[in-house]
């Protein structure tokens, strides 16, 4: 895997040469760390099995146990919103740690090829350090103003890696704003047109900058 060489790949226009859409772009602090991230979210032409999908490409930078700290990631998702591969990749004072992850769609997932055992079947990742994988539940559920849902996610924490099967909620309280219950208390969440978080003061996390592009209808 080389995530940081694949982020170098820059675009002038949303539109890139392959056919992929940059739809929006966020860069976040966390007030209650050294920490600031930015992650990319595209509309890919070839996502799982050649079809139409999503991927988000971010990078955290924060000050870990082994000093200055940089996360990269990767998360491909089918048109659906369902995950079906991560990469991530962590480099410190210490080395350079990956981990890649793979999901059937239906709730299955392996670790580095190796099939996981799961007490029940998990669509979402939720990457412990960052806001930005609250938008796949929130992009998957399409809950309407006042309903409520459960997301099976794998919460990954970094920088161990260690995973555990989690059951999260999602309530859709406003238009743009939810109230997500996590592993650690229920939380509101502020998100934008397309989803993407701009203030999730529970986690300690506010957009310093957001872009995103005019929401098009998904075609059927």
């Amino acid at each position: 895997m080389s995530v940081p060489a694949q982020r170098r790949e820059q675009a002038t226009t949303d539109v890139q040469a392959d056919g992929d859409r940059v739809f929006g772009t966020a860069i976040w602090g966390r007030g209650d760390k050294i920490s600031m991230e930015i992650c990319r979210f595209s509309d890919i032409y070839r996502g799982p099995g050649g079809r139409p999908g999503h991927r988000l490409d971010g990078t955290v930078i924060y000050r870990g146990k082994g000093g200055p700290t940089q996360t990269d990631y990767r998360i491909v998702t089918d048109d659906r919103w369902h995950t079906r591969s991560v990469d991530v990749l962590l480099n410190d004072l210490t080395g350079v740690t990956e981990l890649h992850l793979t999901a059937d769609g239906k709730g299955a997932w392996k670790r580095d090829g190796e099939a996981m055992d799961l007490p029940f079947p998990c669509f979402d990742v939720d990457i412990a350090i960052s806001p930005s994988t609250n938008t796949l539940a929130i992009r998957r559920l399409e809950l309407a103003v006042g309903d409520s849902a459960e997301a099976a996610v794998l919460w990954l924490q970094v920088p161990s890696f260690i995973i555990h099967p989690a059951q999260q909620t999602y309530r859709r309280t406003e238009k743009k704003v939810y109230k997500f219950g996590g592993q650690y208390g229920s939380y509101r969440i502020d998100v934008d047109d397309h989803g993407i978080v701009l203030d999730y003061p529970g986690g300690g996390w506010r957009a310093l900058a957001n872009r995103s592009a005019p929401k098009t209808a998904r075609k059927a």
